[in-house]
């Protein structure tokens, strides 16, 4: 079966009321497994890009809204917490400077005992990249270089590297390193079969990523089995997480149970869902709910 983990708004007034430092308390007391936090470095005031989290693939927040930074969230979270698992869902990873990256990756994850997730994808929102001045069009081979110059990065002493995009000076030294030897898990997002072979290639997992009003459990098992067939002999098992957003009230919580029950049974580690953070009475009751579903 299946672990419960648990959306925590980082845009708008939640953030601050009722507080990261209340939501992360009430999700390790609930027994979740993790908790995520969504990322962006900017907004802008036009965005024609499709976004495809939402009917009608509209942003659903405010741009003007703040938007704490997704790496400090999970600074904070870490600090309010002592045994939930943290992480970006997703981190959109073409936009960072790769061994930048992997310091501030590792340091969260040795100063919380090992219990950084990182999720990643490529990003959707070409109005930001635009922002930036990053490549839009080349996102997709980026993003996979900077998982490869992540990893050689947490060993402590990278080979050099000479990549299309990004380079490591022989002699490089990348200190602290994550906790695990292995690393920090690298959950690469994504529901396109670009995404999947990336996850089974170069990721420790897969991060899926869905809607209450699109949920379609049959593709999702089709998709599952066939991450897992791509994933070379040999390799250790890919660990898979399936977001599913959509806040969830607690009218909502009996029609979605039964999903809930077989998202968990095809075989997901961990399901992830939205709680009402707006009423911390009915988020208890929601995640006890969901909880007991995906057991």
């Amino acid at each position: 079966m299946s672990t419960l983990g648990l959306k925590i708004p980082t845009v708008g007034p939640l953030t601050l009321d009722p507080g990261l430092r209340v939501m992360a308390s009430e999700a390790e007391a609930s027994g979740a497994s993790s908790v995520w936090v969504s990322d962006h470095i900017v907004m802008t005031e036009r965005t024609e890009s499709y976004y495809p989290y939402a009917t009608g693939g509209k942003v659903t927040w405010d741009p003007d809204a703040p938007f704490a930074d997704s790496l400090t969230a999970c600074t904070w979270l870490a600090a309010c917490s002592t045994r939930i698992s943290i992480g970006p869902a997703v981190l959109i990873l073409p936009l960072r400077d790769p061994i930048q990256l992997a310091k501030t990756a590792a340091t969260i994850d040795w100063l919380s005992g090992g219990r950084l997730l990182l999720g990643v994808g490529t990003g959707w929102y070409a109005e930001e990249f635009a922002a930036l001045g990053r490549d839009f069009s080349t996102r997709g081979p980026r993003t996979s270089e900077t998982i490869e110059v992540l990893k050689a990065c947490w060993t402590g002493r990278p080979q050099g590297l000479e990549g299309q995009f990004y380079r490591i000076e022989p002699g490089t030294l990348c200190f602290p390193r994550p906790v695990s030897p292995n690393g920090i898990p690298v959950m690469v997002g994504g529901m396109g079969r670009l995404a999947r072979e990336r996850a089974a290639k170069l990721g420790d997992g897969w991060l899926a990523l869905t809607r209450w009003d699109i949920l379609d459990v049959d593709d999702l098992a089709r998709k599952l089995e066939h991450v897992h067939e791509l994933r070379a002999p040999g390799m250790p098992r890919l660990r898979t997480v399936l977001r599913v957003s959509g806040k969830m009230r607690i009218g909502d919580v009996s029609g979605r149970l039964e999903a809930l029950g077989r998202l968990a049974r095809m075989g997901f580690d961990e399901v992830s869902v939205d709680p009402p953070w707006d009423d911390l009475a009915e988020a208890r009751s929601v995640i006890a709910e969901c909880r007991g579903a995906v057991a």
